[in-house]
C-alpha cells in the first residue's frame, strides 16, 4: 500500500473512532424553587413557667426561651406509661378485656400505702388486700384519675423495686434525647423529678404512637373495680380535636399540662403537640389549662400543607453539546406539612457531569431533588422533558 493509501486509511480509521466512540459528557444546570421565608410564627406564650408547642413529625414550631428543668408533677407519669408499655406491650388497642394483660393480685401493703397517700391529700385509686386487677386497668388508674399508688403498684410489678423502676424511665429518657429530664420517682410527687416543655413535647410525641396509651389518654372517663367511674382531668378532651394527654399539679411544681390535638390541613391529619409547665395563680391547673388552649387555638391556624414543587415544574435544563438544552422536569408532586416561618429546602441529587446510554425517551428519570422542611423529607425524581438522541455522525466528525 503505498503512502497516500495510508494516509487515506488511517484517516478513514480516525473517523469511525469519532463517530463509533461515547457521547461527550452532558451537565446538568439546576434552577431550583426558593420557597420565600416568612415571619416566624407568634404563639401566646406565658409570662410564667414555660410551654413548647410542635407539629408531630415535623419540628417544635415555638417555645419559651428559657427552659429550665423544672419539677413536672404527674406530668411523670407519661413516662410510667411509656416504660410499662414497652416492657409488657398490650395486644391491640385499649377497649377490651381481651387486651387488658396480666392480672394483678394487690397486698395489705397495697391497701396500706393507698390510705396512707389519700390522708396525705394525694390522688389514689381505691385498693384492697387481695383484689384482681389487670394491667390496662391499672394504666387506666395512672394516666386518667392520675392515681399516684397506681404509678407505684406497676413500678415495683414491673422492675421488683421503685428504685430499679426508676432507673429504667432514667435510661429512656437518655435513649430518646431529653436531656433535661431526670425523674426521681415514678408518679412525680417527688420535685426531684425535674424536665422541660421541650422535652416533655418529645416524650408525648414518642409516647402517643403506641395506640394503647393514646386511647387511654383520650377517654374523658374510665370504669374501675372499686373506685367505679372516674373522670379525666384534663378538661381540655373533645375540645379543638383535643386527645389528651396529661395533667400535673403540685404546690411545687405548680399546674403543669402536656397536651395533644389533632386536626386536617389541606388534607393531610396533623398532630399539634405541646406542653406547659410551672403555671401558677390561685387555680394553678386551670391555668396551665387556659394557657394551653390559647396556644393551640393559635397554632392551629398558624398550619399550612404546602406544595413547594408541582409535577411537571421545571426545575434546570441538561446541556447537551450537539443540541438544544434539554428541560429538566419534577415527575412528582411534594405536600408539606408547615406553618410561616418554617425553612424549606430544595437539595438536586444530580452528577456534576454524566455519560448515559443514549437515546433516552421523553420522561427518562435522570435524577432527583430532596426537598426538606423540619423533619419531613420527600424525594421526586427528576425527568427529563423531552427525548435525548445521541449525536449524530456529523458532529462527531467534526466534534469527536
Amino acid at each position: 500500500m503505498g503512502t497516500v493509501g495510508l494516509v487515506v486509511t488511517a484517516c478513514a480509521l480516525a473517523a469511525v473512532v469519532r463517530v463509533a466512540g461515547p457521547s461527550p459528557p452532558l451537565r446538568p444546570v439546576m434552577a431550583l424553587p426558593r420557597v420565600p421565608s416568612s415571619p416566624r410564627v407568634r404563639l401566646p406564650l406565658p409570662g410564667r413557667g414555660q410551654a413548647s408547642v410542635a407539629i408531630a413529625g415535623v419540628g417544635p414550631m415555638a417555645g419559651s426561651a428559657v427552659q429550665p428543668a423544672i419539677p413536672i408533677a404527674s406530668v411523670a407519669k407519661v413516662m410510667t406509661a411509656l416504660v410499662l408499655l414497652r416492657d409488657h406491650p398490650l395486644r391491640g388497642p385499649a377497649g377490651s378485656r381481651a387486651s387488658g394483660g396480666p392480672g394483678l393480685i394487690l397486698t395489705a401493703a397495697d391497701a396500706a400505702a393507698q390510705q396512707r397517700e389519700a390522708a396525705a391529700g394525694d390522688s389514689t385509686l381505691v385498693v384492697r388486700a387481695g383484689e384482681r386487677i389487670d394491667e390496662l386497668q391499672l394504666l387506666e388508674a395512672l394516666l386518667v384519675p392520675s392515681a399516684d399508688n397506681a404509678a407505684e403498684i406497676l413500678a415495683r410489678w414491673d422492675a421488683g423495686s421503685l428504685p430499679a423502676f426508676v432507673a429504667r424511665m432514667n435510661a429512656t429518657a437518655r435513649q430518646l434525647g431529653l436531656g433535661h429530664t431526670h425523674y426521681a420517682d415514678a408518679s412525680g410527687l417527688d420535685p426531684g423529678t425535674r424536665s422541660t416543655a421541650v422535652d416533655q413535647v418529645r416524650l408525648a410525641e414518642v409516647a402517643l404512637r403506641n395506640p394503647v396509651f393514646a386511647a387511654i389518654v383520650d377517654r374523658p372517663w374510665v370504669q374501675l373495680p372499686l373506685a367505679g367511674r372516674v373522670f379525666n382531668y384534663n378538661r381540655l378532651l373533645g375540645q379543638d380535636g383535643v386527645v389528651g394527654v396529661k395533667t400535673g399539679w403540685t404546690p411545687i411544681a405548680g399546674g403543669a399540662l402536656v397536651f395533644a390535638a389533632r386536626d386536617r390541613a389541606g388534607g393531610s391529619r396533623v398532630e399539634v403537640v405541646g406542653a406547659v409547665l410551672g403555671a401558677r395563680g390561685g387555680a394553678p391547673l386551670a391555668q396551665a389549662e387556659s394557657t394551653a388552649a390559647r396556644l393551640l387555638a393559635v397554632a392551629l391556624r398558624q398550619v399550612r400543607r404546602r406544595r413547594p414543587i408541582a409535577v411537571g415544574e421545571r426545575l434546570g435544563a441538561l446541556v447537551v453539546p450537539w443540541g438544544r438544552p434539554v428541560p429538566l422536569l419534577a415527575g412528582g408532586s411534594v405536600h408539606l406539612v408547615g406553618w410561616m416561618g418554617l425553612p424549606v429546602r430544595v437539595l438536586a441529587v444530580m452528577p456534576d457531569r454524566w455519560r448515559p446510554r443514549l437515546p433516552l425517551p421523553r420522561g427518562a428519570r435522570v435524577g432527583a431533588v430532596v426537598v426538606r422542611a423540619g423533619a419531613q423529607r420527600e424525594r421526586l425524581p427528576v425527568i427529563l422533558g423531552r427525548a435525548l438522541a445521541p449525536p449524530g455522525w456529523g458532529w462527531r466528525l467534526i466534534h469527536g
